[in-house]
Formats: C-alpha cells, structure tokens, sequence
C-alpha cells in the first residue's frame, strides 16, 4: 500500500514521479503479483478529477492498472 495525500499530474514537483516511479518498481519486484502495490490517496477532489488522474497516467505509461489507484474519499461516497 502507497498512501498519499494526492497524486495530480504536473503537481508536487517530483513528489507524484517518484511516488509513481516507486509502485512501478514494487510491480517490478513482484509486489501484488506485478501489479503493483495499492495506491490510496484521500484528495478531497471530485470522483471525475480523480478518474481523469488515473486516465492521465494510463496514458503517459505512469499507471498500468486503474484499479491499483483509488482515493479514500470516492470509496467513502460509494
């Protein structure tokens, strides 16, 4: 499990890169059967910026799996 407050692109400086960087190398070594450790993070956000997030980093290779990255308060709200 990777908790974060948030991962937003072009945000934080190299915070979310490395943040991301580090579950790609977890997947690597094997952590969750390669698919990498669970990414929570409990931005108070909306569900639709949330989702357009993981879709950013699905389409610059950041993120190989949607459903590794939730956010505490969208789980909540559902």
């Amino acid at each position: 499990l990777v908790l974060s407050s948030r991962l937003i692109p072009g945000r934080d400086g190299g915070y979310t890169i490395a943040s991301l960087a580090r579950a790609r190398q977890l997947a690597r070594a094997g952590v969750a059967d390669g698919c990498g450790p669970q990414l929570l993070t409990f931005d108070p956000g909306t569900a639709a910026a949330h989702a357009e997030h993981r879709a950013f980093f699905a389409e610059h290779g950041e993120l190989t799996d949607l459903s590794r990255m939730r956010n505490l308060f969208d789980e909540a709200a559902a």
